[in-house]
């Protein structure tokens, strides 16, 4: 599943959920790039150990090709 970004600024968020302690969850924000009109995005944030179910949640005022429901991008994410 590939998805463009085509708007500056914050195109979406990332949410990942903790399987076993909310206390864990996290939300980060997924820069894009206009200029670079690319759908590759990176992002940085710090995550507890643990298993994540991770989706995609696109921000209301961007424009972009993500769907404006939550995609589940990763049900089982095991960080170390």
């Amino acid at each position: 599943m590939q998805w463009a970004f085509v708007h500056g600024g914050r195109g979406g968020f990332l949410n990942f959920e903790h399987l076993t302690d909310t206390r864990f969850n996290r939300i980060l924000s997924v820069p894009c790039d206009f200029n670079a009109n690319t759908s590759a995005f990176t992002f940085t944030g710090l995550l507890y150990p643990g298993v994540y179910k991770v989706t995609l949640d696109r921000q209301a005022s961007a424009a972009t090709n993500l769907p404006s429901w939550s995609t589940v991008v990763v049900e089982r994410l095991a960080v170390p």
